[in-house]
């Protein structure tokens, strides 16, 4: 761990992939391009959470790495979510 971190303040490649580093406290976080203009990037990682639509409870949450589209994560949320509770969506 320690000569990632040290490469990565020197500028280095860690491996031949073209993978940053964007945080040495987690190192997990992404850049994620957002196309606007004020606000072009952001750092992170993007998340589906799974609500009920009366009450608003959180049935399922995930962590989605890599940025997919938004149509593509759908079918994961739900699954999650009726595994975890105890209904059918």
């Amino acid at each position: 761990m320690q000569g990632r971190y040290r490469h990565a303040r020197q500028g280095k490649r860690v491996n031949k992939q073209v993978r940053k580093l964007y945080s040495l406290h987690a190192p997990e976080v992404e850049c994620i391009a957002k196309g606007k203009a004020h606000k072009k990037y952001e750092f992170g990682c993007k998340v589906s959470v799974a609500t009920t639509s009366k009450d608003n409870f959180v049935v399922g949450s995930q962590a989605l790495h890599g940025n997919p589209y938004d149509g593509h994560t759908l079918n994961g949320a739900v699954e999650q979510a009726e595994r975890l509770g105890d209904f059918e969506a």
